[in-house]
């Protein structure tokens, strides 16, 4: 051990000694031992208070120098550990500077505005609590009081920035911390406390991963990873210093050209952290996506190292299960327990197969790259054994893919657009409902995905919902170009005629067809596994949820306990700040539920040709999920089969 430090400190003074802001290199220092964020605790109170300010705060890696908008000037924020019953109370202060001009709705804006958003939390949308349409401005401070009921679930949640048309900006940036609302050991067997706060904490290892070091500008698809790029596009006054490389190059061009690959997911604000275990210990990990467009496909190198998940998005699964693969979308959680067999070095990594890349999409971004390193050396004393049994989740998550028609007693329809649309119109106020609906009824959702390019991640504010199937795609597909001529977005079914119902906005003058020919490729079925692909097992609970290309998930939820506006939309952010989000209204038992914008000035989600009939029951566009459900996902023929593998090789470089 003594010799890795002196390697690591030796090899950081010569990054130190050679490179500088105006010397730049790509050499920077990894594998430090992993820090934990901050934390604060309510221990044995029955509160926690705690002040979260934002500001902009230097971070540093060897001779780089960059600024960020951060909670308490850490890079994650503290995480917060608060157990059912208690009171979360937050004093969210902004010291951020004033804003730039007044922009329209839907457009990158308000860079030093802010609010919070308890992620995964089943508390009340209601201000002061998780409302996302609370605004703290400049100077400004507000006081979040959030009660979390005593049937809560115990687990792994996390909070964010979520001011609408900053949210992406933010959340690249390293607005983020966990959230965790404590394990009771009275529930838990002694395999699964071993593992877990509050008794072995020792054991029970965050891993919040976040783009927080992207410069790299590869194209311009990709661009918009780049924080520079995002920095210029929100319009902010916290850019690097102006440090001139050679004549006619910036230290910001140097960062931004991809031939110097400033390209590095975060661990816990660290690059490429060292975490120990012992030979045949095991530890709980877990882990959360901050990212806003990044797919991360996790294993660990080797066959050394096993992993068994234990919960996601923070309801733990009926029984753990083996995975040599774990996929973590936008905004997604996993609990993992890990343990390996031998001594060694093993490289905890994101890579994509091609058979993964087939499955988001070639406009989808899966992330290529190391996260940490997994150092296991000598051996544990004592036999540790993986947990056989979890928790229950509470009442409110129980399985809901037996209720029958007359259970269900409200339906929707999300259907996620070619361009920003949500429900074929962008986002338009906090009380521009799309749907509204009782509270405490059963609802069954589709949440459709008409682009044939990408994968998005849906996400529901309040409530968690479980997966119960996916189903064979029959809606339209959409059509966005911008990069030949002026933007151009129109909806055709899948033989390729344009369709009837469009959007709210439609230009018919402005169509242009579309280039590459629709090709449908069976991309699922009841073998795959999770390992494998981006698609949730059916019947797990989520509060966010891949939606891939072309496709149709049928979700059913409770909206159990609270009333209010529950926000729903992509947690690709820079999708949401865009347009890509709606508004749920839950109303009192008896209460109206009309006067809803379910359809787009007369435009129905889902449809397509004259005759569909918007029917959440299934009919139209909207297929029944009844029988054995299939996924098709587009794709352009052998062009894309050979994309697929290219990527993945350059990735792999």
């Amino acid at each position: 051990m003594l010799a890795v430090l002196a390697v690591l400190l030796w090899n950081s003074d010569i990054v130190m000694s050679i490179c500088s802001m105006t010397n730049p290199c790509k050499n920077f220092t990894v594998g430090n031992a992993l820090v934990r964020p901050d934390e604060y605790n309510s221990g044995n109170e029955t509160h926690l208070n705690v002040t979260l300010t934002v500001d902009v705060s230097d971070v540093t890696f060897d001779w780089l120098t960059f600024q960020r908008r951060l909670y308490n000037g850490k890079m994650p924020g503290p995480t917060l550990r608060v157990r059912p019953g208690d009171m979360l109370n937050i004093k969210l202060v902004n010291e951020l500077g004033g804003n730039q001009e007044a922009r329209p709705n839907n457009v990158p804006r308000h860079p030093n505005n802010t609010n919070l958003h308890v992620h995964g939390l089943h508390v009340s949308p209601m201000e002061p609590q998780d409302s996302p349409f609370v605004l703290v401005a400049p100077g400004e401070s507000y006081q979040y009081r959030i009660e979390i009921p005593s049937d809560h679930a115990r687990g792994t949640f996390w909070y964010h920035s979520h001011h609408h048309g900053a949210a992406s900006f933010h959340l690249n940036g390293g607005l983020a911390g966990f959230l965790i609302v404590e394990d009771d050991p009275a529930v838990m067997s002694d395999e699964l406390d071993a593992i877990s706060c509050p008794n072995n904490c020792e054991s029970d290892v965050p891993l919040l991963f976040g783009p927080w070091f992207v410069y790299a500008a590869y194209s311009p698809l990709l661009a918009f990873r780049s924080f520079a790029v995002l920095q210029d596009i929100w319009g902010d006054d916290a850019r690097l210093p102006v440090y001139n490389v050679t004549e006619n190059i910036t230290l910001a061009d140097w960062l931004m050209n991809p031939g110097n690959e400033i390209d590095y997911y975060l661990t816990n604000g660290q690059l490429q952290p060292t975490v120990t275990l012992k030979k045949r210990e095991i530890k709980r990990f877990r882990m959360l996506s901050a990212g806003m467009w990044e797919l991360l496909f996790i294993t660990i190198e080797g066959s050394s190292c096993e992993m068994q998940i234990l919960a996601l998005d923070g309801l733990y699964v009926d029984r753990p299960y083996t995975v040599t693969k774990a996929v973590l979308g936008p905004g997604q959680r996993l609990d993992i327990a890990v343990k390996c067999s031998t001594e060694g070095s093993f490289k905890m990594k994101s890579a994509p197969s091609a058979e993964d890349l087939l499955s988001v999409g070639p406009e989808s971004i899966p992330y290529t790259g190391i996260l940490a390193t997994i150092v296991v050396n000598d051996t544990i004393n004592a036999i540790m054994d993986f947990p056989e049994e979890l928790p229950s989740r509470p009442s409110y998550n129980a399985d809901l893919r037996n209720l029958t028609d007359e259970q269900i007693q409200g339906r929707f329809v999300v259907e996620f657009g070619a361009g920003f649309e949500f429900n074929r119109q962008p986002y338009v106020s906090p009380t521009y409902y799309r749907y509204k609906d009782e509270v405490d009824t059963f609802q069954e959702w589709h949440i459709l995905n008409n682009n044939a390019l990408k994968v998005h991640p849906f996400h529901a504010h309040v409530h968690h919902f479980q997966v119960v199937s996916y189903n064979k795609y029959e809606g339209p597909y959409g059509h966005f170009d911008v990069f030949v001529g002026p933007p151009s977005m129109a909806y055709f079914d899948l033989q390729g005629k344009l369709c009837y119902h469009q959007y709210q906005g439609f230009d018919a003058s402005a169509v242009r067809p579309d280039p590459f020919p629709l090709v449908l490729t069976h991309a699922w079925n009841e073998s795959w596994t999770d390992e494998k692909s981006i698609y949730n097992p059916v019947g797990q609970w989520r509060d966010t949820i891949l939606i891939p290309p072309l496709s149709n998930v049928t979700i059913r939820l409770q909206l159990h306990r609270y009333t209010g506006p529950v926000y729903v939309h992509c947690h690709n952010l820079f999708h949401s700040d865009h347009g890509m989000s709606g508004v749920v209204q839950i109303v009192g038992r008896g209460e109206s539920t009309g006067g809803a914008h379910v359809a787009a000035g007369g435009i129905w989600p889902g449809t397509c040709r004259r005759s569909d009939v918007y029917s959440p029951n299934g009919a139209g566009g909207i297929p029944n999920h009844a029988g054995t459900p299939q996924l098709y996902v587009a794709h352009c023929g052998m062009l894309y089969l050979v994309w697929a593998t290219a990527l993945v090789m350059f990735l792999s470089l």
